[in-house]
């Protein structure tokens, strides 16, 4: 059982190194997309990294349903307001 749990938290851990580096690639600056468009998308990888890790990381999996919807709420709600001030500012 541990094998399992280390093998998929290091497919977790891969995950979330590889959407950090599609961060950096969306980030930069080559005049492909505009600064609004890269800045949304940069949030939504990191708040999606954000749930992963609580997930994954702080046992929200196994928590209580409703912890489990509040934080989901949480992490959904500031991404979407951050978001909509970047692009509508």
């Amino acid at each position: 059982m541990l094998s399992y749990l280390q093998g998929r938290l290091a497919l977790v851990w891969a995950g979330l190194v590889a959407a950090t580096v599609l961060s950096l690639f969306v980030s930069r600056e080559d005049g492909a997309t505009s600064a609004e468009a890269a800045g949304a998308v940069v949030l939504v990888i990191g708040f999606l990294k954000i749930w992963v890790i609580a997930r994954e990381f702080m046992d929200l999996r196994s928590a209580d349903r409703r912890l489990r919807l509040a934080v989901q709420a949480w992490t959904v709600v500031v991404c979407a307001v951050l978001v909509a001030v970047l692009v509508l500012r």
